[in-house]
């Protein structure tokens, strides 16, 4: 993509991340060179050494992405600032945007950056382009103005209407109106004789738009008069009506009084910029102006009694000396070309050459006028660099239709050739329908000045030389060349773009789906908390067995509730995550009849696994997913049946040893492999494997996001996944998980372990009625004192002036007016020894928004057992302060 390496300043504190960057750089087809920075002092040295563009994180320790774009805006404001994040909002990015940064991508969306840093570095190259083009065209006003002060003629300009609203120096020295414009009138200045065909004249100039040069005497400030000669050209808008008309007002009373003059005309010849050169007929140079001198490097002296054609090299004589030989007949020739200095560089002039006349009509000698165009070449060059480095395909035609231009994007879009296009019809590049209409579209247009291609933002479908089609977005405008009608059209691919906007629609059914799981998952889990609480306390007493047998259906329907609102809050990524020491084995093993029914008859299912536990860490209810997701995935690659298996067991790893998804660190793990005989897949499907969004199922039967969850809740675990598969040889999961410790206790799935009964205070706090009874009931059977509220308000009421100790504060997290956390600190002002107890049956987001953080404070997640509940006051209890 870049023929040098890409100078990459990437502000970034995590490692891994900064690798990512750089991976997805080189994969988009640059080779950086990556500075990786964490604090504002490094990242002030290293602007020092001019980077092609910025990448920075959005929240670093030590400072954030909008101090380093005010630094970077001061320092290299050319350079392009992309802010790369994992966390950053709408309202953060739109206003890092107003700031000044060129782009935000999200470090889970990396597939971007390459689009994004192209992107940037081509808008940069456009600013500049631009700021280029600015400065030629002061310099050329600038240019204008000196050079317009410095030709002894009057110059002079003028609105359609005739009214003149620019005189040069030598207009307001001739005529002494001080620069007053009001002063500059031809009914004041003329001579009361010339008046009437000069306003006749001019007024015909006007009326038709078509310049004519007349003569007429001006008067000077001191009151005489002198012969003028007055020529104008029109400038025109693109519809060939008159904007503006540029004149000048040439001083001839010498030539018209006497020939005594002409010295002094040549004098005054010598002052413009533009080269001026003279010859006799026979093409020795009689004249040669400064201007010329600048121009060509020949001075007058090495210039005046040799022949024009000696400054060129012989090869070249004959035909100047015919072109010479042709002015001087007495026709005309003007032009650009590309000429020679004396030096040997190439200058780019153009050139008007004829012949000069005496009174009698002959021609006496030859005129040559040479203006320097070599700025305005460079400005085409820069233009034509610009044109090539547009991303878009730019095409140009005329009015019938044909394609006069195209820009090497055009190339790259419809496979193409430049050769290829011009020349030919631009429907070539429609698709059908389209593509039969276009000319009548042309014709449409032309007809009533109505158009329907006209505009910018049309969505069209372009057609390849192969004929594959794709969308496009295509602009139109319009534009004249010496009354000709064109038309350029720029088209982007926006191929992408559709593939993001089906993407958003599709994460916005899921976030949908997310705020349905966590609106209900609050009121599930109090009415399961009820439910299952009580079945617990009836199923601890004496029953007949009919109802014992009824009651534990209920328990198993509650638990069966309760695990239903696990999986929603676990699809929609809102569970709260509490990782535990797990064995592996076991959790296969007890996910097995699930998984039976899950996968249908039809698929056979074996689960092996080495001898001994296989001990991880992590979160039960993630793992399930991971489970389930692998096993829908695999039975959806098996829609004719076949055999899935679920393999366990625990393996080592040798230091220096890696997998598809990276490096391992050596010690042991815990494999857990899942391989169906299904369908396979490609390379090209495995590489996106665990892109978001990415599915090969049909509209419909696949979000895209199981596989991505399955990634991220193994890495999460600090555990590795990749896949090997083959078309028709079917997919084999491999995950690795680092080994945990062995638990060195009884976990608390041991229903009839014994508790410590307590004698402690707990203040109860819960708006729900059946929660706060059923809570009360099961710590009061414990031994416990204690004191319930309905909220806040009343458990402040309930302590205050209490002088006994409350040990400890048992609280629902979301309550009206007063928040747990809030009614916590409030709490710890009274009794700053009790400890806190935070419950609840919102999400983790939720919990989070209100100020409780499940790593920093004890919590227990709604729905949750008696026992549940005793253990953890016991443990809260009695753990440390």
């Amino acid at each position: 993509m870049a023929e040098g390496p890409l100078r990459v300043l990437l502000v970034e504190d995590n490692p891994s991340d900064g690798r990512l960057v750089q991976h997805e750089l080189r994969r988009a087809g640059y080779a950086p060179a990556v500075t990786r920075v964490d604090s504002e002092p490094a990242f002030a040295a290293a602007l020092a050494a001019a980077p092609d563009v910025i990448l920075c994180d959005w929240n670093l320790p030590q400072f954030d992405a909008l101090r380093a774009l005010e630094v970077a805006r001061e320092r290299v404001p050319e350079v392009p600032f992309i802010i790369v994040s994992g966390s950053i909002g709408e309202e953060h990015a739109v206003r890092a945007i107003k700031l000044g940064a060129s782009d935000y991508l999200l470090k889970d969306r990396l597939g971007r950056l390459g689009p994004a840093v192209k992107q940037a570095l081509v808008q940069r190259d456009l600013r500049d382009a631009e700021r280029r083009a600015r400065d030629e065209l002061r310099a050329s006003e600038e240019r204008y103005r000196v050079l317009a002060d410095s030709v002894p003629q009057i110059v002079w300009t003028a609105r359609p209407d005739g009214s003149i609203d620019y005189t040069n120096r030598r207009a307001t020295e001739y005529a002494g109106t001080n620069g007053r414009l009001t002063d500059w009138s031809w009914e004041r200045l003329v001579h009361p004789d010339d008046l009437p065909h000069t306003m006749a004249t001019w007024g015909a100039v006007l009326r038709t738009g078509e310049p004519h040069e007349f003569e007429f005497r001006l008067r000077r400030s001191d009151g005489a008069f002198r012969w003028h000669l007055a020529r104008q050209v029109a400038l025109r808008s693109p519809d060939g009506a008159v904007e503006r008309w540029f004149g000048t007002c040439t001083d001839i009373h010498d030539q018209k009084t006497t020939a005594e003059l002409l010295a002094q005309d040549a004098q005054v010849l010598a002052h413009v910029r533009d080269s001026v050169v003279v010859t006799d007929p026979d093409g020795v140079v009689t004249y040669w102006n400064a201007g010329a001198t600048r121009l060509f490097g020949w001075t007058a002296q090495e210039m005046i009694g040799r022949r024009y054609s000696d400054r060129f090299p012989a090869e070249f004589r004959p035909e100047l000396s015919r072109e010479v030989r042709a002015r001087a007949d007495g026709t005309e020739w003007h032009g650009e070309y590309e000429d020679l200095r004396k030096d040997g560089t190439r200058v780019w002039v153009h050139a008007r050459v004829g012949p000069i006349r005496d009174a009698a009509g002959r021609v006496c000698g030859v005129l040559g006028l040479a203006s320097d165009l070599t700025d305005r070449k460079r400005a085409e060059e820069s233009l034509a660099a610009v044109m090539r480095s547009v991303a878009d395909a730019i095409v140009t035609i005329d009015e019938r239709g044909t394609i006069v231009s195209v820009n090497p994007a055009t190339e790259r879009l419809f496979n193409y050739t430049a050769d290829e296009l011009v020349g030919r019809n631009v429907r070539v590049l429609v698709s059908e329908p389209p593509r039969g209409r276009h000319d009548s579209y042309l014709e449409d247009h032309f007809g009533t000045g109505v158009s329907s291609l006209i505009g910018v933002g049309r969505e069209v479908e372009g057609r390849r030389k192969d004929g594959t089609t794709f969308p496009a977005d295509l602009s139109v405008t319009e534009f004249r060349i010496e009354d000709a009608r064109h038309f350029t059209g720029v088209v982007r691919d926006v191929t992408e773009r559709k593939r993001l906007e089906a993407q958003f629609r599709q994460a916005q059914k899921m976030e949908a789906v997310g705020r349905l799981a966590g609106g209900v998952a609050h009121d599930f889990n109090n009415l399961l908390t009820v439910i299952n609480g009580y079945t617990d306390l009836l199923l601890g007493g004496p029953l007949a067995e009919n109802d014992r047998a009824a009651l534990a259906a209920v328990r198993d329907a509650g638990e069966r509730a309760a695990g239903l609102t696990s999986q929603l809050l676990a699809f929609s990524r809102k569970a709260i995550v509490a990782p535990q020491v797990l064995d592996l084995k076991e959790v296969v093993a007890q996910a097995e009849r699930l998984l039976r029914r899950l996968i249908g008859e039809d698929v056979a299912l074996t689960v092996t696994s080495h001898a001994g536990p296989c001990w991880i860490e992590a979160d039960l209810n993630q793992l399930d997913q991971v489970i389930m997701n692998l096993a829908v995935n695999a039975r959806d690659a098996m829609p004719t049946g076949g055999r899935l298996t679920f393999e366990t067991r625990r393996i080592p790893v040798a230091p220096g040893s890696s997998t598809d998804s990276g490096e391992l660190r050596a010690g042991w793990y815990v494999s857990l492999a899942v391989r169906d005989t299904g369908c396979g897949m490609s390379n090209e499907v495995k590489a996106r494997l665990f892109e978001p969004f990415f599915t090969t199922k049909g509209p419909g039967k696949g979000t895209g996001l199981g596989l991505a969850v399955v990634h991220g809740i193994v890495k999460q675990a600090g555990g590795h996944i990749w896949a090997e598969s083959a078309p028709g040889a079917g997919t084999t999961f491999h995950i690795l998980f680092p080994e945990a410790p062995a638990p060195t206790g009884p976990g608390e799935s041991a229903i009839g372990e014994a508790l410590r009964p307590g004698t402690e205070t707990v203040l109860l706090v819960e708006d729900e009625d059946a929660v706060r009874s059923l809570c009360s009931l099961v710590l009061e059977a414990q031994g416990y004192t204690v004191l319930p509220a309905a909220d806040g308000r009343a458990a402040l009421a309930a302590i205050a002036g209490r002088r006994d100790r409350i040990h400890l504060l048992v609280t629902d997290v979301v309550m009206p007016e007063m928040s747990g956390r809030a009614l916590a600190d409030a709490v710890r002002t009274l009794q700053p020894d009790a400890r806190v107890l935070f419950i609840s049956g919102y999400t983790d987001d939720a919990v989070v928004r209100h100020g409780v953080r499940g790593e920093a404070d004890a919590f227990l997640q709604k729905p949750f057992t008696p026992l549940g509940l005793a253990r953890k006051v016991r443990a809260v209890l009695d753990g440390a302060p």
